[in-house]
């Protein structure tokens, strides 16, 4: 019962440590392609990145197009 226990801690702690590692990575990702434009940025775990011109309304990023006319 005691081996169950620990390799059932052991696999939390990766799949906790996976998880960290991946937003992290998502957040930097985020950052790094929407620091330079004149949008206002954010990363959560769940809404994931996000833009907003004026602060108030915030799209997914990913949604964003820019139309040249």
């Amino acid at each position: 019962m005691r081996e169950v226990l620990i390799g059932l801690v052991v696999i939390f702690a990766v799949f906790m440590g996976l998880l960290f590692i991946a937003y992290h990575m998502e957040r930097a990702e985020c950052r790094a392609k929407w620091e330079s434009s004149t949008f206002e940025h954010r990363y959560s775990f769940f809404g994931g990145c996000q833009i907003s011109k004026d602060g108030k309304i915030w799209l997914p990023s990913e949604n964003y197009r820019e139309i040249s006319e």
